[in-house]
């Protein structure tokens, strides 16, 4: 999953892949590790990078927005999911036109929120995907209709998948 991180006024791109059973690669900046994942549990991480244990809470503020702790020093960061593009897409405004809401990750589909029909807003959540036995959030990338649902509530995704698709909203 790629994701440009917003810390401090600084864009920082960071690339998470699922390599093994308890094994992530992370690449921040251009620098590339690999992590042993020890534990998991809602909000919190503990990983072993290159010998050293460190543990993360991640807590959400609000939409695109959380408070990350490492070892006692916290952060609070904006979130784009899709990396660079996603968020100089999101700073030049709104999408227009059919977006296809793709899985950012492999994982199985908890819970898709609304149905084909329904309104949403933007950075509303749309579904529940389920990786790394945490629940991840996909939001609305913008104010519309959701015109077609493709994913269904036990479905198993890969990254890429399209989950709905939402287009602009019509009177």
């Amino acid at each position: 999953m790629k994701y440009a991180c917003i810390v401090e006024g600084r864009q920082h791109d960071l690339e998470v892949k699922r390599i093994g059973e308890r094994k992530i690669e992370i690449n921040l900046g251009g620098r590339t590790r690999v992590a042993d994942v020890l534990r998991v549990r809602a909000g919190r991480l503990s990983l072993l990078i290159e010998g050293r244990h460190h543990t993360f809470t991640v807590t959400a503020s609000e939409p695109d927005k959380v408070k990350v702790t490492r070892d006692g020093r916290a952060w609070d960061v904006e979130v784009r999911a899709g990396g660079i593009a996603a968020a100089h897409a999101a700073r030049r405004g709104a999408q227009k036109g059919r977006i296809a809401v793709p899985s950012p990750m492999p994982g199985r589909v908890l819970k898709v929120l609304p149905k084909a029909g329904d309104a949403v807003r933007s950075g509303e959540t749309i579904a529940i995907i389920e990786a790394m036995k945490m629940e991840n959030e996909i939001k609305s990338p913008k104010d519309g209709r959701v015109v077609k649902v493709e994913a269904r509530e036990g479905d198993t995704v890969d990254s890429g998948d399209v989950l709905l698709v939402v287009d602009d909203a019509k009177g």
